[in-house]
């Protein structure tokens, strides 16, 4: 997919959930990180399951390290 289609997708306000929170979720889209619409940073494309591998390595990553933590220190 070009640019021009996925900057197209993007622009579609029905690819935007959750208002200040920005969810975006667009199958036609086949970036998995996209610009943010308001503001700067950038946000993912939830109609992607590699979307899905970020969510679950985001919330592992800290838990490990929690739980390393914990067992090293018994």
């Amino acid at each position: 997919m070009n640019s021009e289609l996925q900057t197209a997708e993007w622009q579609k306000n029905e690819n935007w959930f959750g208002g200040w929170i920005s969810l975006y979720y667009s199958k036609n889209d086949t970036r998995i990180w996209v610009p943010k619409r308001h503001g700067w940073g950038w946000t993912i494309n939830w109609a992607r399951w590699a979307s899905y591998g970020y969510l679950a390595l985001f919330l592992m990553a800290p838990t490990a390290l929690v739980v390393v933590a914990v067992c090293k220190s018994k």
